[in-house]
């Protein structure tokens, strides 16, 4: 058996677009890629390149959504055209100029810093559990390497039970729903347990939406029922 492909199509497009506006290093990119890499020959879920960027601070949600919705443009495009005539690279209206280059995708990238405040890590002090709080209404897309970055720091976390707060969420996508499949399948892999925590009136159909995938909780997470002043989940450098 060959050694495992690094990064699937749509990921290698990512880097390209994101190396050619200059918006994280090579460097960057290969520490990323070791990552990925090595969940493969693990036999672990392979995480995106996007997800990987926003963990390691390399990138902010808010730029990788932005790189994402140029990769997207262009692969439609592509799927679009006719024989063997490749499709135009789309050329995106800019609100901060890309370098100039034989690239035509730019992407558009506000101000932000790296951390999402939708996405909360807690830790009790004494140890014993982890949580993550999404907090909003609904996910937009290309949200979903943010998501999948906020599940591994909490994974990382290294607790035995870890939950993710979904109370806030009235929304639920398929991508939500694969990630949080994922990543309780991972928990359980490394001998944790991951639950959902969701209102009363949502936690039928949540169980319905996950199935026996996800162990589903009504009621407060540890910690805001108990009134504790949490500490943040550490970040931890994957590298190995």
């Amino acid at each position: 058996m060959g050694a495992p492909r690094p990064l699937p199509p749509e990921d290698d497009l990512f880097a390209r677009v994101a190396l050619h506006n200059k918006l994280v290093g090579s460097g960057q990119i290969d520490e990323c890629v070791e990552v990925i890499v090595e969940e493969v020959l693990e036999g672990r879920p392979r995480s995106s390149l996007p997800s990987v960027l926003i963990e390691k601070g390399f990138m902010s949600a808010r730029t990788a959504a932005a790189v994402q919705t140029a990769v997207k443009a262009y692969a439609a495009r592509q799927a679009g055209a006719a024989g063997d005539v490749p499709a135009q690279l789309p050329r995106i209206k800019l609100k901060s100029h890309a370098p100039a280059g034989d690239s035509q995708i730019f992407v558009s990238v506000k101000a932000g810093g790296a951390d999402d405040k939708r996405f909360v890590q807690s830790m009790s002090k004494t140890g014993g559990w982890a949580g993550l709080a999404i907090d909003c209404y609904r996910l937009k897309v290309g949200d979903g390497p943010a998501l999948e970055a906020a599940c591994r720091e909490l994974l990382a976390s290294g607790q035995k039970q870890l939950h993710v707060d979904i109370r806030k969420l009235g929304m639920v996508t398929d991508e939500v729903v694969r990630i949080l499949v994922e990543a309780a399948g991972v928990a359980a892999t490394g001998g944790s347990s991951l639950a959902l925590y969701c209102e009363q009136g949502t936690a039928q159909m949540a169980r319905m939406v996950f199935r026996d995938s996800v162990e589903i909780l009504i009621g407060d997470p540890p910690g805001v029922a108990d009134g504790e002043e949490l500490p943040p989940v550490p970040r931890i450098d994957h590298k190995p």
